[in-house]
């Protein structure tokens, strides 16, 4: 069923990102109680391709979602929406190459992703750009803000966006130059 895909420690506590189950699964680590936490996010899905872990909350990579997941400290569960351009992604079936294959829209957005300090970047599977998840304001209990923006292409010579599908999954942050690798 992959009702959870992965989990992450924040604050001595476990969480499962929910792939399709309906809430965030939740596990004291000193107390071993387990119980199941936030809003009802829907059954099925494929919602979210595991997480990552920022200073001060735990963003859930949007795989079928349309939206970012967010975790903070205190164990409170938030949905951000946000709208990404997904590639037409054209592909040849081999075995009848006069006939073309689309892979259906709004799915396998994102594949991973890493964090720095408090900003997640989620890296483009089939999305056309790069997410910005800047959790920054998630750490004062009065200010629930999260800032989710899409990315411009890296490369300033080139304007194209990254089209295709199947691109990175997972990447990491080099200790070398402080750049951000995705795989």
């Amino acid at each position: 069923e992959g009702k959870w895909y992965g989990g992450l420690l924040l604050a001595g506590k476990a969480y499962g990102i929910p792939f399709n189950h309906d809430k965030v699964l939740r596990i004291d680590i000193e107390t071993e109680e387990v119980d199941l936490v936030g809003p009802s996010l829907g059954e099925g899905g494929y919602k979210w391709h595991g997480g990552v872990r920022a200073r001060v909350a735990i963003v859930g990579v949007p795989s079928h979602s349309d939206s970012v997941l967010v975790i903070d400290s205190n164990g409170v569960v938030s949905k951000i929406d946000f709208s990404v351009k997904m590639s037409p992604f054209l592909r040849t079936n081999t075995l009848e190459s006069s006939r073309l294959r689309f892979r259906k829209p709004g799915r396998y957005k994102y594949g991973g992703g890493v964090a720095v300090d408090n900003v997640v970047f989620c890296f483009p599977y089939d999305a056309h750009l790069p997410l910005r998840v800047d959790v920054q304001g998630i750490k004062e209990e009065h200010d629930r803000s999260c800032v989710v923006t899409k990315m411009s292409r890296v490369d300033e010579a080139s304007r194209e966006d990254f089209h295709g599908y199947n691109k990175w999954q997972n990447g990491f942050v080099s200790r070398v130059d402080g750049c951000v690798y995705a795989i």
